[in-house]
């Protein structure tokens, strides 16, 4: 989470307001897309620790999906 947020320029305080179509929806996105499609982390946990729900989760991740797509970018980019 520390490594996405720092990527995006946002601080891990934040991810718990809403966004849209911000730097802040580049962190959520990426951390639910990553964290239950690449770290295999359940949706429940991650909506826990960003306190939204599992629906919001998957859509989050669907978000991050597209985002790496389009950017190309990997989690290998922001891993420290």
């Amino acid at each position: 989470i520390e490594c996405v947020c720092d990527y995006c320029g946002v601080d891990v305080v934040e991810l718990a307001k809403k966004s849209r179509d911000n730097d802040l929806s580049t962190a959520k996105g990426l951390i639910c897309y990553w964290g239950s499609e690449t770290l295999g982390n359940a949706m429940r946990v991650i909506g826990e620790r960003l306190n939204i729900t599992q629906p919001g989760v998957s859509y989050w991740a669907r978000w991050g999906r597209d985002y790496c797509n389009e950017e190309g970018v990997e989690i290998d980019d922001v891993s420290r």
